[in-house]
Order: structure tokens, then C-alpha cells, then sequence
């Protein structure tokens, strides 16, 4: 649970870079269907913190097939941000997002089966997302794969 506040945590920080100038620019973006710029807004809106309108915008972003948009809305649902805690929406958030090449994603379903966070816990199957969040180049990836591997998992 942790790790997925951190990635979060993260999340808002590359956020810092954005804006309100960008945010013309981006609502523009995503009312003509731009899953990028609807993303984009919802971190702004994320930050102002509007988390209900943060949580629509990612909603739309995920359906448009940004796998950035799935993950911090997975991170959402895992917390409790902009409405209720479901383990089982964020699950399945995260695996469109890993399966959408997004390696945050890939991680914080290895931490949903390490922690057994609305799953079962499953050692395997945390290592092995974690092995690909590796091999998509995030270190923080490589940094649990190698704590799992170390404890003999």
C-alpha cells in the first residue's frame, strides 16, 4: 500500500510542472477526444484538489486508452480519494494500465499481491509484475524484484 501511495506521491510531483496556463490547452485537448489531455487536466485538478472532477477526467483518459490515466486511477481507488476505497476496481485499473505498457501500473499490482491488498497474497505473481515493471526501465521495479528474490520468492 505503501509503494502505491509513493508512486502517487510521484505522480503529483511531475504534476508540479504543469501549468494553469496548460490548462486552456488541455480541456481543449480533451473535449476533442485527446485521452493525453484529459490525463493532463485531471493532475491539475487532481492537485487544485478538485478529486471529483480529478477522478471523472481519469475515468476518461483510462476509457480513452491512457494507461497513465488507469494507473492514477487505481491509485485513487486504492486510497479512498474522490469517493470510496475498492480494491477490486483499482486491481483491474492497474492491470489495464500494466497491460497498456505503463510500468507504474505493472509495480502497483506487485504490491497488490505482496501486500495481499483485495487479493490473495501471491509472492509469485508480485515478483513477476514487478520483473516487468523492471524491464520497462522503473527502478523501483528492479529495487522489490530484488527484495522478493533475495528473500528466496
Amino acid at each position: 500500500m505503501k509503494k502505491i501511495i509513493v508512486a502517487g506521491i510521484l505522480l503529483l510531483g511531475m504534476s508540479l510542472s504543469l501549468s494553469a496556463g496548460n490548462s486552456e490547452d488541455y480541456k481543449k485537448a480533451c473535449d476533442t477526444g485527446s485521452a493525453e489531455g484529459c490525463y493532463n487536466l485531471g493532475r491539475l485538478y487532481f492537485l487544485k484538489p478538485n478529486l471529483f472532477k480529478a477522478k471523472e477526467l481519469f475515468v476518461k483518459a483510462c476509457d480513452g486508452g491512457n494507461a497513465k490515466g488507469c494507473s492514477m486511477l487505481g491509485d485513487m481507488y486504492t486510497s479512498g480519494q474522490g469517493g470510496k476505497r475498492d480494491y477490486s476496481k483499482a486491481k483491474a485499473l492497474y492491470e489495464k494500465s500494466c497491460d497498456g505498457g505503463y510500468a507504474w501500473g505493472c509495480n502497483n499490482l506487485g504490491t497488490i499481491y505482496e501486500s495481499g491488498t483485495g487479493v490473495k497474497k501471491d509472492y509469485s505473481k508480485a515478483k513477476a509484475f514487478y520483473e516487468k515493471a523492471c524491464n520497462s526501465g522503473l527502478g523501483a521495479g528492479c529495487v522489490y524484484y530484488d527484495k522478493l528474490n533475495n528473500k528466496g520468492f
